[in-house]
């Protein structure tokens, strides 16, 4: 059997997928120090799909097809003897298991979780993140009212709100042994990541993060990670790990539910303040942990939000809606740029027009269609989109200071001439139109 077994259960939205990759790429380095972290990949999803009551709903099932009980019963089963093999082989060790989807277990699954699991260690540990409960309501909202999955009033979504259900839960299902909880806040991480900070919840010690390669730590970036911190890189690398976050960022429909774009009601704001006042309570009481001073920052520059008003929660979430616009409509033109280059003008087309759609005032997607255009010989056209764009934007002199560049391109001097005067009209100290004005004078 193995001496103890540290049981990681989440949440869901406290980093867990990224503790877990960091588990994965550790795992010969660990079991140096006699912590068996379990194969069968990052996640030990098998947990959830074997002592879950409807395993079917599982993303390891649907990807894979299995549909009938006997093809899940016989998946359950070879994973359970393995890491009953793994315990007779690693006897002594510690064994480290990692599924946030155990956090929404009820109590007969958890129980039935506890029973399997004493089966192989006697000494079972609990180990359990905690978000500010706003903060990580915002998060949920984000992963499933924006995926278009459910709503943030759904008993989906509310089955992964309650941090109180689930610690309860898991403390009655483990003989009253108390969850140990840790605090998921980049000010009180250990070397300032979430990584680092489970390993030395873990005891693992001497485990360098700094030499990890870190090209691939955005392709599971959390999308509210990225509105958060406003890196519009992070939007740029692979976008290939088939989760959510790439059909996130590939899917022109996101942000929108039935094609219009989502904005909170207050009913999902009740909801988010009803479970963070529960929670904080819960947690002040029975952990010690208060949350004083939540301020999310939605990007550089925006005022800070100080509290728990009706008002001042819709007003976040439709600040976030609008960053969410924004990086994707920049993704779109990134894309479109790289399509471009590429000599594939109808793919940069594509995503040029998407870019423009979610974000009209986009003065460089109007410069790019217009080159491809000249570039197709079509000069009319060109013409045409950037004199669309004047009238969509008519107090941007910059619009029309395009349509100026567009005519110099294809020596129309002297509509060139025109229109440049125009834009001094509205601008008449601009620098960059009297620079053209003084290259079409030459």
């Amino acid at each position: 059997m193995f001496k103890k077994c540290i049981l990681h259960i989440g949440l869901g939205k406290t980093g867990t997928t990224s503790i877990q990759n960091v588990l994965q790429g550790q795992r010969a380095k660990l079991l140096e120090q006699d912590i068996y972290f379990a194969e069968h990949g990052p996640c030990h999803i098998f947990l959830a799909s074997a002592f879950s009551v409807h395993p079917k709903i599982l993303s390891i099932h649907v990807k894979k097809n299995r549909t009938t009980q006997c093809d899940i019963d016989a998946y359950n089963k070879w994973h359970l003897n393995a890491l009953t093999k793994a315990a007779k082989n690693n006897a002594g060790k510690t064994l480290l298991l990692s599924c946030e989807h155990l956090s929404v277990f009820n109590e007969i699954e958890a129980k039935a979780l506890a029973s399997f699991l004493s089966s192989i260690s006697k000494d079972i540990h609990i180990l359990c993140y905690v978000r500010e409960p706003i903060e990580h309501a915002i998060s949920l909202h984000l992963e499933y009212v924006r995926n278009d999955r459910a709503r943030l009033t759904s008993p989906l979504v509310n089955s992964y709100l309650s941090a109180q259900k689930t610690l309860e839960i898991f403390e009655a299902a483990f003989t009253d042994k108390q969850p140990f909880v840790r605090i998921y806040s980049k000010d009180m991480f250990s070397q300032g990541d979430v990584a680092s900070d489970f390993l030395k919840a873990v005891g693992a010690e001497g485990i360098s993060l700094n030499n990890i390669k870190r090209e691939n730590k955005n392709a599971r970036f959390s999308h509210e990670a990225l509105l958060l911190s406003d890196k519009l890189n992070a939007l740029i690398p692979q976008r290939n790990d088939g989760g959510w976050n790439a059909q996130r960022a590939q899917n022109p429909q996101f942000g929108q539910i039935n094609g219009q774009a989502y904005q909170p009601t207050d009913e999902d704001i009740k909801t988010i303040q009803a479970y963070a006042e529960k929670d904080r309570k819960f947690l002040a009481a029975k952990y010690g942990i208060q949350f004083l001073d939540y301020r999310p920052k939605i990007s550089k520059g925006a005022k800070l939000w100080q509290d728990d008003t009706l008002e001042s929660l819709a007003v976040l979430l439709n600040q976030q809606a609008l960053e969410i616009e924004r990086l994707q409509s920049e993704l779109a033109y990134r894309d479109g740029l790289g399509a471009k280059v590429k000599g594939d003008f109808e793919a940069a087309i594509a995503q040029f027009e998407l870019s423009l759609a979610l974000r009209p005032s986009l003065r460089s997607c109007v410069r790019g269609l217009a080159e491809i255009y000249i570039q197709q010989g079509n000069q009319e056209k060109a013409i045409d989109i950037c004199k669309t764009h004047i009238m969509r934007n008519p107090a941007d002199v910059y619009f029309i200071l395009e349509l100026v560049k567009v005519y110099m391109v294809v020596d129309d001097t002297s509509s060139a001439l025109l229109t440049i005067k125009q834009a001094l009209q509205f601008a008449p100290k601009n620098k960059e139109a009297l620079r053209l004005l003084r290259l079409l004078e030459q």
